[in-house]
This record gives C-alpha cells, sequence and structure tokens, in this order.
C-alpha cells in the first residue's frame, strides 16, 4: 500500500512500473494510460516489464490503448481484432485477457474509472455489445473497418506418430508401409507378401505374427 501524489492523495495499491511511483485510479486513467500498472506487490516479486503491446509487441504510446479490469493493457485495435474474430455464439466469459486469462467484462455493479473508461469503450463495438448484455447496432458492423496489425497466431501444426517398427520382415520406409513374408521352416517363401499400413496399431500387427506363425504350423 502507499500513497498516490496526484492531488487526491488517495491510499492505493497499484503501482506504475515505469514511473515507479504509487497511482490510484483516477490518477491511472489520467496520467499513466499507457504505462504498466499492477499491485505493488507484484512489483516487488518481480520488476521486469515489457512497455509493449503483447499481441503485436509495438510499443503502447503508438497506437490507442485500452486498458482491461485486471490493469493489463493492449492496444485497441490488437484486442478488437482478437476478439471480432471469435464466433458470435461465445459466451462472455470466453473473452479473456490474452495475458492473464481474467475474464474482460465487467459486472454491471462494478465500478471504478478504470472500469467505467473500459465499459465505454467496450460499448462501440458489437461483440463486446453482446458481452455487456447490450443490443447489437447495425451501424456499428457497417463502421468496422479499422486498421489492425495484429494476426493470430498459427495453429500448431499437429505432430504425427513416428512410424511403428515391424515386429517382423523388412521395413520399407520409402513406402511406408512393412513388407512381410512368410517363410516356410526351411526359409523359402511360402505365398506372396502382404503389406501392413504404418499406422496399423502394434496389438494388431502382433496378432498378424501370430496367425502367420499359425498358418506356418499347420503347413509344416
Amino acid at each position: 500500500m502507499g500513497l498516490c501524489k496526484c492531488p487526491k492523495r488517495k491510499v492505493t495499491n497499484l503501482f506504475c512500473f515505469e514511473h515507479r511511483v504509487n497511482v490510484c485510479e483516477s490518477c491511472l486513467v489520467a496520467n499513466h494510460e499507457s504505462c504498466v500498472v499492477q499491485t505493488y506487490l507484484s512489483w516487488l516479486t518481480d520488476s521486469d516489464y515489457d512497455p509493449n503491446c503483447l499481441l503485436c509487441s509495438e510499443p503502447f504510446p503508438s497506437k490507442e490503448n485500452v486498458r482491461l479490469k485486471c490493469f493489463h493493457v493492449f492496444h485497441w485495435a490488437c484486442l478488437n481484432g482478437r476478439f471480432a474474430q471469435l464466433p458470435n455464439t461465445t459466451a462472455p466469459a470466453g473473452y479473456k485477457c490474452p495475458s492473464c486469462l481474467d475474464v474482460i467484462f465487467p459486472a454491471n455493479n462494478q465500478t471504478s474509472p478504470v472500469v467505467d473508461l473500459l465499459r465505454e469503450k467496450l460499448q462501440t463495438v458489437n461483440w463486446a455489445r453482446n458481452g455487456l448484455g447490450l443490443p447489437t447496432l447495425p451501424e456499428l458492423d457497417s463502421n468496422s473497418v479499422f486498421t489492425n496489425n495484429y494476426k493470430p497466431r498459427a495453429e500448431p501444426i499437429p505432430v504425427r506418430n513416428p512410424p511403428l517398427e515391424s515386429p517382423v520382415g523388412n521395413h520399407r520406409s520409402n513406402r511406408g508401409s512393412f513388407s512381410v513374408n512368410m517363410e516356410d521352416q526351411n526359409g523359402a517363401p511360402h505365398g506372396d507378401p502382404f503389406e501392413v499400413n504404418t499406422f496399423t496399431d502394434r496389438s494388431k500387427l502382433l496378432e498378424i505374427r501370430s496367425i502367420t506363425l499359425a498358418i506356418l504350423r499347420l503347413n509344416s
């Protein structure tokens, strides 16, 4: 806890990482709109901070910013672009701060300088009006063209399981399959080879091997 140095002289637990001073919410909205601000305890735990938007890695002062109720700040164009891409059926709980995963929508009875400013900003876009329980406005959709440098990260490429090693026969990697030869007791080929797909699970391969050995015993 500390005392804000603004004229209101309020006791606060918020701390500006950049200016290294205690700030109240009124002072935060008026004079620290693009600063990294969290609790003083957070500062004591880890004083490192990134003065850039988490979504585009550009400095905060370069664009219009918005501060969420968790006090994390982002470029408005980046945050708007991120959430505008979510399906219209997304529940309010699905809109979360990219940094701490706190739901971005304030409760109806929640009020403070930061929350009031956030609610005012959210009311200008339809995806947020849905989350706030407000009716959507068609004119907002028609005027929703904005410059946005935020690009969603590509989905990670699924890692495919490596091919299983063949328990019998020879592995032919150039064809992506196993060649299993049935041989008699003297090692001479017995019948045509058959192919086993590389994605067949190991239990099926073992079952095939057992059947093959049983056939060889019957024919011997």
